[in-house]
């Protein structure tokens, strides 16, 4: 945690001493957001002699962002805690984590890309987004190579997680929920406007997850399993008519065990 502290002072103070040599911009803003929550039969039908809950938790971030020519570079720490969680005389908590830490290199006014730990959040966040109202959101690990011009945008990503630096092989995850994260990702996503009508995105992102199987002699191995989401997110702007159009399908092989083929799709409109 002194570390976390130390490497912070330090970016802002690097920072702060190179907006004084050449023309680069520098921006130090924060967040609080305090949350209270009463909960009785919440994910559960509540019985006759459930207890009500209530909880006080809050988010803090600091956010950091240096801009110099054609490079960008972000960090934001976050302490999610609840109220109560520590004693009163704390010396040091766990609370406090990098949310986001990437750079971003600009080619030319057409292509960059984006490295580090960054949120993904497109159109409606259905599919890929940040998960801004649980207070410690989401982040991915990934690299992002970005195009775009006055109209459209291509968004070409990809991720592959390790839980350390592996000596012999790329296991994943061995001790974490295999339920809440993958292995690797890879997605492109495209927005493109016809005049001011239409706004429409395209979407494909193939997930990867490691499986363990057992055998029917009992011996465990590790498989890698995928499901390929593809689909739209179009919104249409006809004046008084507004609409938007949600359709997805998602194929491949489920993440369970014994394997299976997974079949899903989304169709919506508002």
């Amino acid at each position: 945690m002194k570390n976390l502290k130390k490497l912070v002072l330090t970016g802002i103070a690097g920072m702060i001493a190179a907006t004084s040599f050449g023309q680069s911009e520098f921006t130090l803003s924060g967040e609080y957001r305090p949350r209270a929550e009463y909960r009785h039969g919440y994910k559960s039908v509540a019985d006759s002699n459930q207890q009500n809950a209530f909880y006080i938790d809050q988010r803090t971030r600091l956010k950091l962002n240096y801009k110099v020519k054609d490079y960008e570079f972000y960090i934001s720490v976050q302490d999610i805690r609840t109220w109560g969680a520590n004693a009163q005389l704390n010396v040091s908590d766990g609370f406090m984590s990098i949310h986001q830490a990437w750079a971003k290199a600009n080619f030319n006014e057409n292509w960059g890309i984006k490295l580090g730990r960054q949120e993904l959040n497109y159109d409606d966040a259905r599919i890929l987004g940040n998960v801004a109202w649980l207070q410690q959101a989401r982040s991915h690990d990934a690299a992002v190579i970005q195009w775009q011009t006055e109209k459209s945008k291509l968004h070409i990503g990809a991720a592959f997680n390790q839980e350390g630096m592996p000596m012999v092989g790329t296991d994943y995850p061995s001790t974490l929920n295999p339920a809440a994260t993958y292995r690797d990702m890879h997605y492109a996503w495209f927005n493109t406007k016809f005049g001011e009508k239409v706004n429409m995105s395209l979407l494909a992102m193939n997930l990867g997850k490691q499986i363990t199987v057992i055998n029917t002699e009992g011996n465990n191995h590790k498989s890698m399993h995928y499901i390929l989401t593809a689909g739209t997110h179009t919104k249409f702007n006809f004046g008084k008519f507004k609409a938007v159009l949600n359709g997805y399908y998602q194929f491949g092989s489920a993440f369970t065990t014994p394997q299976s083929d997974h079949g899903a799709y989304l169709l919506g409109l508002d």
